[in-house]
C-alpha cells in the first residue's frame, strides 16, 4: 500500500490536507445554541397558523434546504420572546441533533418571518472569520455524516448533544479558499434550482394542455367533426387481474419465469412499466391475467386510477385492472386521457363509495369518456404531450446528472482532494473559479 503523502500536503487526524489548511473543531468555528430544556414548550404553546412564530423542526429540512411551503408550526409570541438567543437570523444553520433524521442540515438564506427551532434542532452560528456557506456544505457532505456515523454508532435512538456537535473535527482552507468553494457549490446549487424551476414550469404547460386537448376545448389544426361519447367499456375489454394462492409458493428465479407487477414496480409519475422485482413460475401465471407488450393497466386498489403503459409481458394480481384494446385505438391517448383531471375526478367519486378505496370493474367499465373521431387526431394528440414528457424526462436527467456532479465536487472541494488555490494569480484572486473547476474535475474523472 502506497502510504506516501502527496506534496503540499500533511497528515493529521482527520486524514491527509492540504498543508496550508487547519483542522478545527466545530465549536472553535462558530456559536452552537439551543432551546434550554425547561424552555421546551407544550401543545398549550401552539398556536394557529401566523398567530405566533414559526417553530422550525426537522421536516422542515428538505434535501439540504429549508422547505417553508407546508408542515409549519407555529408557537405564541411569548414563548417565541422566552429564548431570544433562539432567534433565527440570515446565515444561521440549523441543524438536527436528535432522531431518526440528525444530521439534516439547511442553511437560512433569508428571515421572511420570525421563526425560532423546536427541542430537536440546534443553531450553529458561524463566526465572521469562516464562511458560513462552506461549513453549511460541509455539514452537507457524505464525509461528515460518515463522520456522525461513527460518532453515533450503537446509540438506539442518535442524539448528539451540543458538547460532541461542538467538538467534531472539519478541515477548514484559508478564508479566501472557503468563499471561492462555497461559489463554486452554490453555482451548481443555482443550476439545480434553475432546473428545478423550469421542470415545474414545463409540468404546468403540459397540465393546461391536457386539459385543452384531452375535453376537445381546442382542435389542432387539420382536424374536425365532434367527439364520440363513448363508455371506457366499449373501447376495451377490462379484466381484474388474479393471484396465485399462496403467492409465495408460486416465486421462482429461475430464467423462464413470468414477471409479476406490483403496485411498487412503478411510481405515480411513471408512464411506463418496465421491468418487475420478482417473477412466478408458468404454473402460477395460469392461474392470474396476462398483461402483454403495450397494454394498458390500471391501479385499482389504495392508489387506484394510476394508469400505466406495459413495455414487458407479464401478470397482474387483483390489484390491477387490465385494459385490451377492441379496436384500433392509440394506447399513448388513453394513457393521457385517463391520467387526465376530469378522468382522476371520476376514478375519486367511483372510490369513494367503498370502505377500502378501489375501483369495481364494473363502474370502470360504465365509465362515460369522450374521444376523439378519428385515430389520427388521438395519435397527433398523443404525440404533442409525449414530446412534452420528453422535454420533462431529458430536464430531470440534466438535474440528476448535476446533483451527482455536485456531491462528486464537494467531496473533493471540501477535503482539499481538487484545490481551487491552484488556480489564483498572483494578486490571490480568482480568474475563473468555473472554468478550472471543470478541469480539476475532469482530470477526477468528475464531468461538470
Amino acid at each position: 500500500m502506497n502510504n506516501k503523502i502527496p506534496t503540499g500536503y500533511k497528515k493529521t487526524e482527520i486524514g491527509i490536507i492540504p498543508e496550508d489548511w487547519e483542522v478545527k473543531r466545530l465549536g472553535e468555528v462558530s456559536k452552537i445554541v439551543g432551546r434550554i430544556g425547561f424552555r421546551g414548550y407544550t401543545k398549550k404553546d401552539i398556536v394557529k397558523p401566523w398567530r405566533g412564530a414559526i417553530s422550525l423542526s426537522p421536516i422542515n429540512i428538505v434535501d439540504g434546504k429549508l422547505n417553508l411551503k407546508s408542515n409549519l408550526t407555529f408557537v405564541s409570541w411569548n414563548k417565541y420572546e422566552e429564548s431570544p438567543e433562539i432567534k433565527i437570523k440570515t446565515g444561521d444553520i440549523i441543524f438536527v441533533k436528535t432522531g431518526s433524521t440528525l444530521g439534516k442540515v439547511a442553511i437560512i438564506e433569508k428571515v421572511v418571518f420570525p421563526t425560532t427551532i423546536n427541542p430537536q434542532l440546534v443553531i450553529i452560528k458561524v463566526f465572521k472569520r469562516t464562511n458560513n456557506k462552506f461549513i453549511n456544505f460541509y455539514l452537507n457532505s457524505f464525509t461528515f455524516k460518515n463522520l456522525l456515523n461513527k460518532v453515533l454508532d450503537g446509540q438506539a435512538i442518535p442524539t448528539l448533544s451540543q458538547y460532541q456537535l461542538s467538538n467534531l473535527l472539519l478541515p477548514l482552507p484559508p478564508l479566501p479558499e472557503q468563499k471561492d468553494i462555497a461559489k463554486v457549490l452554490s453555482d451548481i446549487d443555482n443550476l439545480i434550482e434553475s432546473l428545478d424551476k423550469l421542470i415545474e414550469k414545463k409540468k404546468l404547460i403540459k397540465k393546461g394542455a391536457m386539459q385543452e386537448l384531452l375535453t376537445g376545448k381546442k382542435r389542432l389544426q387539420g382536424f374536425k367533426g365532434k367527439w364520440v361519447k363513448m363508455k371506457l367499456g366499449e373501447v376495451f375489454d377490462i379484466k381484474r387481474g388474479a393471484s396465485p394462492r399462496p403467492i409465495e409458493k408460486y416465486i421462482t428465479k429461475k430464467s423462464n419465469g413470468i414477471n409479476w407487477i406490483k403496485i411498487s414496480d412503478v411510481k405515480p409519475e411513471d408512464k411506463y412499466l418496465v421491468k418487475t422485482e420478482i417473477k412466478i413460475t408458468q404454473e402460477g401465471a395460469k392461474q392470474s391475467v396476462v398483461v402483454n407488450y403495450n397494454d394498458l393497466i390500471l391501479s385499482n386498489s389504495m392508489s387506484y386510477g394510476r394508469p400505466y403503459i406495459s413495455k414487458i409481458k407479464g401478470c397482474i394480481h387483483d390489484g390491477w385492472l387490465l385494459l385490451k384494446r377492441k379496436g384500433k385505438q392509440n394506447i399513448e391517448f388513453f394513457y393521457y386521457l385517463l391520467s387526465s383531471y376530469k378522468v382522476q375526478k371520476s376514478f375519486d367519486l367511483l372510490a369513494a363509495g367503498s370502505g377500502v378505496n378501489n375501483l369495481k370493474i364494473d363502474s370502470v367499465k360504465e365509465l362515460s369518456i369522450y374521444i376523439p373521431p378519428t385515430l389520427e387526431e388521438q395519435q397527433a394528440i398523443a404525440k404533442i404531450l409525449s414530446d412534452m414528457d420528453a422535454e420533462i424526462e431529458a430536464l430531470k436527467k440534466k438535474k440528476e446528472k448535476y446533483e451527482q456532479i455536485k456531491k462528486g465536487a464537494m467531496e473533493l472541494l471540501l477535503t482539499g482532494k481538487v484545490r481551487l488555490k491552484t488556480i489564483n494569480n498572483g494578486e490571490g484572486k480568482n480568474n475563473d473559479i468555473e472554468g478550472e473547476t471543470r478541469k480539476l474535475l475532469w482530470n477526477k474523472k468528475i464531468r461538470l
